[in-house]
């Protein structure tokens, strides 16, 4: 093989290294800021979902709503329809007793489920023994106050979706961007090369 045939051959190897390590840089790039993007949005939706559900508890156990033998104005209640109202999400819940038995159930606005479902999902998360976190399709918050155990959760459906969402769209453009970051690293390739 003449010294320009193996020249040529080693450029035209150099080329395709070249267009493949930019690829594979470019991927990696692509990659990692999905998982940023999705991780950080993923984490500030779920702390304030997290604190909407805090806040409706602390607030009606402040006012006196969420307190033994006021379970009626759980149910019925304008101030508690209010503040779901206020923070513009539909939150449902129920008061427990520490053995366990149900005193109310918050299920009144946009019931999701029967009321049995509910308490059914309710007792579940109770019994997971944690203070916050996912459940099924529910996003979920549990204190503890005055002899009562409230758990309020939220419907975690249009997050997940939304996050889908963002995903998807970030791929397909990010996909879209690597096809023409490919071909224009395969025209700088043949330029250089």
């Amino acid at each position: 093989m003449s010294y320009v045939k193996r020249r040529h051959e080693m450029f035209r190897r150099s080329k395709k290294r070249i267009v493949i390590t930019i690829m594979a840089l470019l991927t990696l790039i692509l990659v990692g800021t999905v998982g940023f993007i999705y991780g950080t949005t993923y984490f500030e939706v779920y702390h304030s979902n997290q604190q909407i559900m805090e806040d409706f508890t602390e607030d009606n156990l402040q006012k006196g709503i969420l307190l033994p033998g006021n379970t009626e104005d759980i149910l019925h209640g304008d101030e508690v329809k209010g503040l779901v109202d206020k923070q513009s999400v539909v939150l449902y819940g129920g008061i427990f007793e520490e053995d366990g038995d149900i005193e109310a159930v918050l299920n009144d606005l946009k019931p999701l489920m029967d009321d049995e479902s509910l308490v059914l999902v309710l007792q579940k998360i109770m019994s997971l023994g944690k203070s916050d976190g996912i459940f099924e399709n529910f996003i979920y918050r549990v204190t503890s106050s005055n002899g009562r155990i409230y758990i309020v959760i939220m419907d975690n459906t249009m997050m997940k979706d939304s996050m889908t969402s963002l995903v998807k769209n970030t791929m397909i453009f990010g996909g879209i961007a690597l096809l023409v970051l490919f071909c224009i690293s395969r025209y700088l390739a043949d330029r250089i090369v």
